[in-house]
């Protein structure tokens, strides 16, 4: 009879597919060595750690070692790199600068840090401040600046380290069923 308590499963014992998603351990390390690497590690954030898969050509041949793509930002330059990770032989074997101030542009993921950062700056702003007045919401109400709604620059001519795409539009988090405005003429809208 096989004893469960001490067996130890396929998939802790078996070398993973060279196909497989990355386990916890393995985006751990990868996280790990970035870090170790980048100028400043306290402002470095990982919008995105994934396996970087193998070529059809690598995944024939065999033997082909396991890597992570690691996607990083500075929070406080706005610097954006790409990693290749080889997590066999614990290296950065790839680097690559994303350019997000000059054509071709890229941009990370925005980040949920990013979304609380641009709820600031907004409920900040006077002009959404006395938005929120004329409606007849305090700053008691549960309301704040749609972060679904990714589109333009906050502000223009204020140039930021990463500018931040929001717009202000409203959005409620009041309770379920509760409307702060009346829908306009049937088409949602509030006036």
């Amino acid at each position: 009879m096989l004893d469960t308590v001490k067996a130890k499963s396929q998939t802790e014992t078996a070398t993973p597919h060279p196909l497989d998603p990355l386990t916890a351990e393995e985006i751990t390390a990868a996280c790990t060595l970035v870090r170790a690497a980048v100028a400043s590690p306290e402002n470095c954030r990982f919008p995105a750690v994934r396996l970087e898969e193998p070529t059809k050509q690598e995944l024939a041949a065999g033997g082909v070692g396991r890597r992570a793509f690691a996607l990083t930002l500075d929070v406080a330059t706005g610097e954006a790199i790409e990693h290749i990770v080889d997590l066999g032989r614990g290296e950065i074997v790839g680097r690559k600068v994303v350019p997000n101030r000059e054509a071709p542009y890229g941009q990370p993921p925005v980040m949920l840090e990013e979304f609380f950062k641009c709820e600031a700056v907004v409920k900040a702003d006077p002009g959404w401040r006395a938005a929120m007045v004329r409606r007849g919401l305090s700053e008691g109400h549960r309301t704040g600046p749609g972060r679904s709604v990714l589109v333009g620059f906050l502000r223009q001519g204020v140039r930021a380290r990463r500018p931040y795409r929001a717009c202000r539009q409203l959005f409620s988090r009041a309770l379920a069923g509760q409307r702060l405005c009346a829908p306009d003429r049937g088409r949602g809208r509030c006036r």
